[in-house]
């Protein structure tokens, strides 16, 4: 439910970056603010495959292809 996936937020700051862009891929419906922060910092972080994936998840969230649930 919605206090578990809040639960996850907790991971925005795992040391591992897959840790975090999961956290954050799980927690948008929950908390969108915090968790696109969490995508826009690996977008920019330039780590591969992260990156790529962080900012392909932006530009769905931006041009409405993708609505997290």
């Amino acid at each position: 439910g919605q206090a578990a996936r809040l639960a996850l937020t907790k991971l925005y700051v795992h040391p591992n970056i897959q840790v975090r862009l999961q956290a954050a891929m799980f927690t948008l419906a929950v908390a969108p603010r915090e968790a696109r922060q969490v995508i826009e910092w690996i977008a920019r972080s330039g780590l591969m495959p992260q990156a790529a994936d962080a900012r392909g998840t932006l530009r769905d969230l931006d041009d409405g292809s993708y609505k997290p649930d």
